[in-house]
């Protein structure tokens, strides 16, 4: 992978739902693209975590083309994490 704007937004996808991190920090520190595609990534932790994973199927199909190669650069990822374990 090459696509630097979406590795920094993989290192990134949890800043705001799992910091105080805001958007407009990750704006002014990594660019609006990074912090796009990390906004795009961000679930709802308000929301009931069969919810959250219920929205994301439904809004797969309409993510940008950045988001769709981070979730495929995350699922491999993570999928090996786990085997490993």
């Amino acid at each position: 992978m090459s696509d630097s704007v979406v590795l920094a937004a993989a290192l990134l996808h949890d800043a705001i739902e799992d910091t105080k991190t805001t958007y407009e920090e990750l704006v002014q520190e990594f660019g609006k693209e990074v912090a796009d595609i990390v906004q795009e990534c961000t679930d709802d932790k308000s929301l009931p975590s069969e919810k959250r994973k219920e929205l994301q199927v439904l809004h797969a199909p309409s993510t940008s083309h950045k988001v769709t190669k981070f979730t495929a650069i995350y699922s491999t990822h993570y999928g090996s994490c786990r085997r490993s374990w």
